[in-house]
């Protein structure tokens, strides 16, 4: 799999969603969740080969516990490792067809990697396990697009302004998107609402609206 120049800055907010912790349940009285916590805490000061390694000794210790695979797979992508990473999120799968965190990164993956069919196959099911997930609707409405079905990528795209609505590069897509549908009134409203969500950022930036630093 090659590498992608956007996957390392689009990628990195869904590692948020991949690490919220040992899975309940799938702990097996070994010392598995003390090394996951060492490698979250070491992710959480850029320590990527140390993080990288407690994970790996998490996985020696639980190898069938699907969550360590998937989060040695977003070490590993933050360290461009693409290919052992969707090799992880693959491995998490066949554990656990039902982890929706590995749907979206190995979807992510094929995505930056403009394999859009696999891409779609997991980020779709990703959205039916976590519906309502932004970076989930992002990428799903990103890649209907990229394949040619408009209204399905309006959906998305529309589904995802609903969780947060200031969003121009989302907006801008809806607008692109609406207008290969044949859209343009429709389009030209989501063009309209990208200079009222910049305005806004201004507002938000100006000096009287800026929070003091205690």
């Amino acid at each position: 799999m090659r590498r992608s120049s956007k996957c390392s800055v689009l990628f990195l907010a869904s590692v948020l969603f991949s690490m919220p912790g040992p899975v309940i349940g799938q702990t097996g009285g070994d010392d598995s969740d003390a090394h996951f916590t060492r490698a979250r805490a070491l992710a959480a000061q850029a320590k990527l080969p140390e993080a990288t390694e407690e994970m790996r000794r998490a996985v020696r210790l639980a190898p069938k516990r699907a969550d360590l695979h998937d989060a040695l797979g977003t070490l590993l992508v933050q360290r461009n490792e693409l290919s052992a990473a969707s090799t992880e999120f693959e491995k998490a799968l066949q554990l656990n067809p039902g982890l929706a965190s590995a749907h979206l990164h190995l979807g992510v993956l094929q995505f930056e990697a403009r394999h859009f069919e696999p891409a779609e196959h997991h980020l779709a099911q990703a959205n039916q396990l976590a519906p309502g997930n932004f970076l989930v609707l992002n990428y799903l409405g990103r890649t209907l697009r990229e394949v040619g079905k408009s209204p399905d990528a309006i959906a998305a795209f529309q589904s995802s302004l609903q969780i947060q609505p200031h969003q121009p590069e989302i907006l801008n897509l809806l607008g692109q998107s609406l207008q290969r549908a044949g859209n343009p009134v429709e389009a030209a409203e989501a063009f309209r609402r990208i200079r009222r969500a910049r305005a806004r950022e201004r507002k938000d930036l100006t000096p009287g609206n800026l929070s003091p630093i205690l």
